[in-house]
């Protein structure tokens, strides 16, 4: 059975292969709650810090991307998810109601050429760029007016 949690990060576990559901408000401030939860939920597989980072990294990207591309400002939306641990990798799913992504997919994810001059240096970009690096098996599909992005993120 799911263990379920809401934005105030209520009580959630996991052992391997029981999948965790976090819904959270499609704010900056969910997306730290829901994050919080996430790692909280993560302790019993004994993850190094690195693979936390790494975690909180891709979790952090998608769900921000989500409140600020998706939504585009909405402040009356919700973010879904969820995750199960299996050997050596951590299968997560994304869902929201929001807009849904350019051209049908999810982005490349590929670094434009940098400028030697600072202010030249874009301010965005590369988060589709960490998350590509950072996961496996990306996978994004529109379902009844709802996204849907499936990645895998190897623990090791």
């Amino acid at each position: 059975m799911p263990s379920d949690t809401n934005d105030q990060g209520e009580a959630a576990a996991t052992v391997m292969g029981k999948p965790v559901r976090i819904v959270c408000a499609a704010t900056p401030e969910g997306v730290r709650a829901a994050l919080a939860t996430a790692h909280r939920a993560t302790r019993g597989l004994n993850l190094g810090p690195a693979a936390w980072q790494n975690i909180e990294i891709v979790l952090a990207e998608v769900m921000n991307n989500i409140v600020e591309h998706a939504y585009a400002g909405r402040n009356d939306a919700s973010i879904e998810v969820s995750f199960v641990a299996a050997p050596g990798k951590l299968d997560c799913v994304t869902r929201d109601s929001g807009n849904a992504m350019p051209d049908g997919r999810a982005p490349e994810g590929i670094l434009r050429p940098l400028s030697d001059k600072l202010e030249e240096l874009p301010e965005g970009g590369f988060g589709w760029y960490l998350i590509r690096q950072l996961t496996e098996r990306m996978e994004y599909r529109r379902v009844d007016d709802r996204n849907e992005l499936n990645f895998s993120i190897p623990l090791n």
